[in-house]
């Protein structure tokens, strides 16, 4: 009999829930908690398309003009196919 993969972590859910809530903070003005929440989802997921695109956001609207633009082409680059990316 193989042996058992370890539990995975952080299943699908947890990436879903934290970017939701990501979203709710971006909506109620906390930038800073939604950057957090983001940087969260991108630690387990790092092509996260929506984290990434939201990353980009928050970190343009902070003056942070290199995050963004690395967090945005990072997204662009692994999901062009992704309409809204390129909005």
């Amino acid at each position: 009999m193989p042996p058992r993969a370890p539990p995975n972590p952080s299943p699908p859910a947890d990436i879903r829930a934290r970017f939701a809530a990501a979203v709710r903070h971006y909506e109620a003005g906390r930038g800073r908690e939604a950057f957090e929440l983001c940087q969260q989802v991108l630690a387990i997921d790092a092509n996260h398309a929506d984290a990434l695109q939201l990353t980009g956001i928050l970190a343009l609207q902070a003056g942070n003009v290199a995050v963004a633009v690395d967090a945005l082409g990072r997204a662009v680059a692994r999901h062009g196919n992704v309409p809204d990316l390129h909005n």
